[in-house]
């Protein structure tokens, strides 16, 4: 009796065993298992992988039956397996229930996912860019050539090299423009890269007028972001003006702001002198684009000593003291007023900030 119930058990075991993970309609559907498909390719070739196999069910052709899950459980139809949990160089397999979070830990000198890399050593020729290897007491150095850098010598610091930026530039013209030619620098990189270059003229040439122009030449090295840079002034100036010589017992008063675009001059005498009557106290003294002094390129001279009754007729045009600060200012006030009135005020307007009484000069 004993044993016929030990047999019915193992029986109602195996039986719950084959039916676990079978739908209710495993009979209706007719439904039998296939043979299990061949186990995938092992995901890793050390470290612990994952492999992976199928089975498809077989069941009739009937409205009701049409899915896997109508016959069985869908976690039956695919099993998974842990592969080659090996690990290299006598590193240790930790195993922590699954392949997917194990790892191999390393002994000393190995790393990697496998320990099958050299961690401190030049036997696993490290540096790159044709850097030198230089082994050290568990530990590797890369001395790398020019232009590299990194642990193993990976990373591009080299701008790009610029050959032959134009010098600063200057030119006197007697003309409102002139066209100014240059010869535009070139730049390469040394690493074999592309570059981009801007400018900001189209082309090595540009018409000009007066005044200071920058030229500007940039080339950007995308895979690394550095920039090399050319720069120079083109500088445009009317003609040299001479020297305005000063007459005797005169004084030259004069603008002494941006002088390499033009003066502007005006003639005052000592107070016992006088201008001869072919000359005129309102006369301006004009240096532009020419180069030339407009009407002469020399002051009248103060020669005829006269009465004081005749130097009271234009007294503001005649000084007590050259040399005196007072008398330095007064002619000034005096100058700046006529200045300011004139036909040549532009040069005030253009120029505000310095056109002030603290830039005109005045020798005697």
């Amino acid at each position: 009796m004993d044993i016929l119930k030990l047999a019915l058990l193992v029986q109602c075991c195996a039986v719950t065993l084959v039916l676990s993970g079978r739908t209710s309609k495993w009979d209706q559907c007719g439904c039998v298992f296939q043979d299990w498909q061949s186990w995938s390719k092992c995901s890793l070739d050390c470290a612990g992988g994952r492999q992976r196999r199928e089975r498809q069910v077989k069941m009739h052709e009937i409205p009701a039956c049409t899915e896997y899950t109508d016959c069985a459980t869908s976690d039956t139809a695919f099993q998974h397996r842990d592969c080659n949990t090996i690990c290299y160089n006598g590193g240790t397999y930790k195993d922590l229930g699954s392949a997917i979070f194990s790892y191999c830990q390393c002994p000393k000198r190995w790393r990697g996912s496998c320990c099958d890399e050299d961690a401190h050593t030049c036997l696993s020729n490290p540096c790159q860019n044709g850097g030198t290897c230089v082994d050290g007491l568990e530990r590797y150095d890369c001395q790398c050539l020019p232009g590299w850098s990194g642990v193993n010598c990976e990373q591009d610091v080299q701008p790009p090299i610029q050959i032959g930026c134009p010098n600063d530039t200057m030119r006197h013209i007697s003309s409102p423009t002139v066209v100014v030619n240059w010869t535009a620098p070139s730049f390469y990189d040394p690493m074999n890269t592309s570059l981009e270059i801007t400018q900001n003229y189209p082309q090595d040439y540009w018409e000009f007028h007066w005044g200071d122009f920058q030229v500007q030449y940039v080339a950007t090295k995308p895979k690394n972001g550095l920039r090399s840079e050319c720069t120079f002034t083109v500088k445009i100036r009317p003609m040299s003006c001479p020297e305005l010589s000063v007459g005797n017992h005169s004084a030259k008063v004069c603008t002494n702001w941006k002088t390499d675009y033009g003066q502007y001059c005006m003639v005052f005498c000592d107070s016992s002198f006088t201008l001869a009557n072919e000359n005129d106290y309102d006369q301006w003294y004009v240096c532009g684009a020419s180069g030339k002094w407009i009407p002469s390129p020399q002051l009248p001279n103060c020669h005829q000593q006269i009465s004081q009754s005749v130097v009271n007729t234009r007294k503001q045009y005649h000084f007590s003291q050259c040399n005196d600060l007072s008398s330095n200012n007064q002619m000034k006030d005096i100058f700046m007023k006529r200045f300011n009135s004139s036909e040549f005020s532009y040069f005030c307007r253009k120029y505000g900030k310095e056109c002030s009484k603290d830039n005109v000069s005045v020798i005697c």
